[in-house]
């Protein structure tokens, strides 16, 4: 990939700019104008898996390449990038990063978001995952829900969270939200 990653002032430009667009046609019209759209068809990778809200592909044993068809993001744009900026501060031992915008194999617009890959020994177990979001001060709705006061995290389960071979706890592909009381 030509354009492997953006450099920190243009990421933090994007980023910031990214936060005002609040509609799916000007987030399009926005890669076309900065030049984000990436081909998938040019570059040398890879299929994994498929999600509900992913294609993830890798190139190389460092990084992996989700397709993110905002699929989980409701009808308000800014819950993506709302979930991103959490993801990236609760679990930033895997942290995405935004490096631009393509179709998926059904043709959906996407995020590409690039994460570390993880090299596992195994799932982590629902014991090990509540210690650590306790940890992080949250506290358990369900088996797989957690809360703060800001934010709600779910779908924290053991095929999303995985135990590295370092002996660490990754959150490969949790979903964050902010709390509803958070936002009245």
């Amino acid at each position: 990939m030509e354009r492997t990653y953006i450099n920190e002032f243009h990421k933090q430009w994007i980023e910031s700019t990214l936060k005002s667009i609040t509609s799916w046609q000007k987030l399009k019209e926005f890669a076309t104008l900065n030049n984000l759209w990436i081909d998938f068809n040019t570059l040398s990778l890879s299929y994994l898996n498929k999600g509900g809200e992913n294609e993830v592909f890798t190139g190389n044993e460092d990084i992996v390449f989700k397709l993110n068809n905002f699929e989980y993001a409701g009808d308000d744009l800014t819950n993506f990038f709302i979930r991103i900026e959490a993801h990236n501060h609760f679990f930033y031992n895997v942290a995405y990063t935004l490096v631009g915008f393509a179709y998926n194999s059904m043709h959906e617009f996407c995020a590409v978001l690039v994460q570390p890959y993880v090299r596992a020994k195994r799932e982590a177990t629902e014991d090990e995952i509540a210690d650590y979001m306790e940890a992080l001060g949250f506290e358990m709705d369900y088996e797989d829900e957690y809360h703060n006061e800001e934010y709600e995290v779910f779908d924290a389960v053991p095929n999303n969270v995985l135990y590295g071979i370092d002996n660490k706890l990754y959150f490969i592909n949790t979903q964050i939200r902010l709390r509803l009381r958070h936002i009245e």
